[in-house]
């Protein structure tokens, strides 16, 4: 079995908890095929794959060092979005303000994971929080706002997470990571 790691910011557990309950109020349980569960709400920073257990110690190391010179920050949650079509989404996010922080910790993560020899995602970063895939319904999709715009929270760790596809929650978090001096 492979193995695949990303690497992310993990949410609070209040924010998770009011994202979930917002979503039960706003769309039917069977709008969309699969909703992420509320454990696995994250941002990701970068996707590795299937990384050797020996390449992933190494690529922490450099990360812990690099990491020491980012100052922990605050995001801004924006509003929501889909990926795919307009009338049959392929992902439903909640979308993140790319802050300056939040581009030079991603970029200072990519660097270490690129110096590490690992082969990365090429897409540009498009910061969002996946909560649901695949529309379900016969009528077309509809936006529908969360009203959880102008929420913030603070960034001052991120996590290697493992993923476990046949479990529920699927994410697991293996490596905290703290920014700045903390």
């Amino acid at each position: 079995m492979r193995n695949h790691y990303f690497i992310a910011i993990p949410l609070p557990e209040p924010f998770k908890e009011e994202i979930h309950g917002t979503l039960k109020g706003t769309w039917s349980s069977d709008a969309f095929k699969k909703w992420v569960h509320p454990s696995d709400y994250h941002l990701t920073l970068v996707f590795l794959g299937d990384v050797a257990p020996e390449r992933l110690e190494e690529l922490l190391k450099k990360l812990k060092g690099t990491l020491r010179s980012v100052p922990p920050f605050h995001l801004n949650i924006d509003e929501t979005g889909i990926f795919g079509q307009l009338t049959q989404p392929r992902i439903y996010w909640l979308g993140l303000q790319l802050s300056e922080a939040l581009q030079t910790l991603q970029q200072e993560v990519l660097e270490c994971v690129k110096e590490e020899g690992l082969e990365v995602d090429t897409k540009p970063f498009k910061p969002h929080i996946t909560l649901a895939r695949k529309w379900n319904l016969q009528a077309p999709y509809g936006h529908k706002s969360l009203g959880l715009a102008e929420r913030t929270f603070e960034v001052s760790k991120i996590f290697l997470y493992q993923t476990a596809p046949q479990k529920e929650p699927k994410y697991r978090p293996i490596n905290q990571l703290l920014l700045g001096d903390a």
